[in-house]
């Protein structure tokens, strides 16, 4: 159940959106992702080791990101599609299976993830994504992350183990993403 001031909170099957991502409001706001099986996830991936707060649940789906965008249909078409160039949540999935296998032992519907597609038609059945309009999506998305736990954000959350943890894992999936350390720029 999710806390009263998340009440406004309109909450979406991952399928409807896919199928019909032009119904949805290109307003600014913030989204969150629920997932089915995300605290078996959590689980594979040792998250309740590092962090004790638990994610939020609502209809037996656990709340692992949230983001902010000026214009919801955009960002939210590139989570809904089938690239991880501009999908940090699908790049931290798909990092999670590479190391963990952790989607495809979920025990959940679909969950013979093996890359890009499969992985959208495994979120076609296993998430839920609630949105909520607000004039200032930013200060909204940090508000949520200061007060509840979203285990796949890295962004604000950069000193915490778990999200260390992630980034690492994201680095070894997608070896191309590494940021170059060190790297010194010389002006003229």
């Amino acid at each position: 159940m999710l806390p009263s001031e998340l009440k406004h909170l309109k909450l979406i099957p991952y399928c409807r959106l896919a199928d019909r991502p032009n119904d949805l409001p290109d307003d600014p706001g913030v989204y969150l992702f629920f997932l089915n099986g995300g605290t078996r996830l959590l689980e594979a991936t040792s998250y309740f080791d590092v962090d004790g707060r638990p994610p939020l649940s609502v209809r037996g789906m656990q709340h692992v990101y949230t983001g902010a965008a000026y214009y919801l249909r955009e960002r939210l078409k590139q989570h809904l599609g089938t690239s991880v160039e501009n999908s940090s949540l699908r790049k931290t999935l798909l990092s999670i299976e590479h190391r963990f296998h952790a989607l495809s032992n979920s025990s959940t519907p679909g969950c013979q993830v093996k890359g890009q597609k499969t992985l959208t038609e495994w979120l076609r059945h296993n998430a839920l994504i609630g949105i909520q309009i607000t004039n200032e999506p930013f200060i909204r998305e940090r508000e949520i992350l200061e007060r509840y736990a979203s285990p796949f954000n890295i962004a604000l959350r950069r000193q915490r183990p778990y999200a260390r943890a992630l980034s690492e894992w994201r680095c070894a999936a997608f070896p191309m993403d590494r940021p170059e350390r060190n790297r010194r720029i010389r002006y003229k």
